[in-house]
């Protein structure tokens, strides 16, 4: 852990890290000690900035790696709960809006860096055979690139056995023996994310398609177009968008009528002010 002069004006951040390092490994080897799961989740595990390409110096690999050191030494007595991880990124940003079915036949060779500051694509084929490109904002592509990396090194071969032809493995896959590299069954996603929110106390529904949503809201309400909303979550229809951001409240109406006057009573200003410089 870097001294906490490093973290001046991140003292928040301190605090995560210290307590990752001093007691999770306690923690985590009692619970899973005692029991057959250990489900570790960190609802805020964003947004973050690394100065390390193996993110090192994050909190949600502090945890993986404290994590690793409570499942090793659990195995040498006998013990081997599952030990599961949940990281939930805040940030708006990280997300890319894409369908489940589009994520889980993502291949490697569609995500790529353009060099215009480190922007993030994603080229893909979506629900109908609709080609389009998803923005992913500066930063956050890291993950994915060191997903690619770290898979590199995994053995996932360059093709599989699927349905009676051999196809290449898709960039989120099956690490597991012996078949490494088979694709991620929707179904099951779905199934882990409920018991995740389960475990995370949320009594609210949660599904993968809200993240969709969210994502959609999210930039809406960052003054995002509707229409570059829409290319970027690849609706046909306009209308289709309008639904995603539909549920404003009442204060994110009145706050957007009140900008609006507010730019008016700025426009009349800005021209009362020409005409008296013109005369």
């Amino acid at each position: 852990m870097k001294e906490p002069e490093a973290y001046r004006g991140r003292e928040q951040t301190y605090l995560k890290h210290f307590f990752l390092e001093r007691y999770l490994e306690r923690v985590a080897s009692n619970i899973g000690w005692a029991n057959p799961e250990f489900v570790y989740v960190d609802g805020f595990s964003g947004p973050w900035r690394s100065e390390d390409e193996e993110f090192e110096d994050t909190s949600f690999m502090i945890a993986v790696n404290q994590l690793r050191k409570v499942r090793d030494a659990l195995a040498e007595r006998g013990r081997r709960p599952g030990i599961r991880c949940l990281f939930v990124e805040c940030g708006p940003e990280a997300f890319a809006g894409l369908r489940t079915a589009e994520t889980l036949s993502l291949l490697p060779s569609q995500v790529r860096v353009v060099e215009n500051g480190g922007l993030g694509v994603v080229d893909l084929i979506g629900k109908g055979g609709k080609r389009r490109t998803v923005a992913v904002l500066p930063g956050r592509e890291k993950p994915i690139l060191h997903w690619l990396e770290s898979r590199r090194k995994l053995d996932i071969p360059k093709r599989i056995q699927v349905d009676g032809g051999r196809v290449s493995p898709p960039l989120l896959c099956s690490i597991s023996q012996p078949c490494p590299g088979r694709p991620l069954i929707a179904r099951n996603m779905r199934k882990m994310i409920k018991r995740r929110a389960i475990a995370a106390g949320i009594a609210r529904r949660v599904h993968l398609h809200g993240l969709r949503h969210f994502h959609a809201f999210q930039l809406a309400q960052r003054g995002v177009k509707l229409h570059v909303v829409q290319q970027q979550l690849g609706h046909s229809r306009l209308d289709t968008t309008s639904t995603y951001i539909a549920p404003l409240s009442a204060k994110d109406i009145g706050d957007e009528i009140r900008r609006a006057f507010e730019r008016d009573v700025q426009r009349g200003s800005d021209r009362k002010s020409e005409d008296e410089a013109t005369a």
